[in-house]
């Protein structure tokens, strides 16, 4: 089970492996934290009151926020056979995930 977020300055997320489950970094299964900022042409292209005429909003960067979660756990657990709860705030980026259109 894991919850992340994103903003406009980067992303990012805590995964909490249940007792069991095979860490391929440490055997005490700590929770596992990542962060990522985005590049500056990512910032520079968002839509702000700023800039209007940006042509990245802040859904796209959730729902990049939620792939990278996704790529931290499989990267860093084994996630073979599992089920992976990814809890978010954002409503669309839920949704594309559970139908799996992300």
């Amino acid at each position: 089970m894991g919850d992340h977020d994103a903003s406009g300055d980067g992303a990012g997320g805590v995964w909490f492996q249940s007792p069991g489950s095979d860490s391929r970094v440490s055997a005490t299964q700590p929770p596992l934290l990542w962060r990522f900022q985005w590049p500056d042409e990512v910032k520079s292209k968002l839509v702000t009151d700023a800039n209007p005429n940006g042509t990245i909003t802040n859904s796209d960067l959730e729902l990049a926020g939620g792939l990278l979660h996704l790529e931290a756990a499989a990267q860093c657990m084994d996630v073979r056979e599992r089920t992976l709860l990814s809890r978010t705030d954002n409503l669309a980026t839920l949704f594309w995930q559970r139908k799996g259109s992300a």
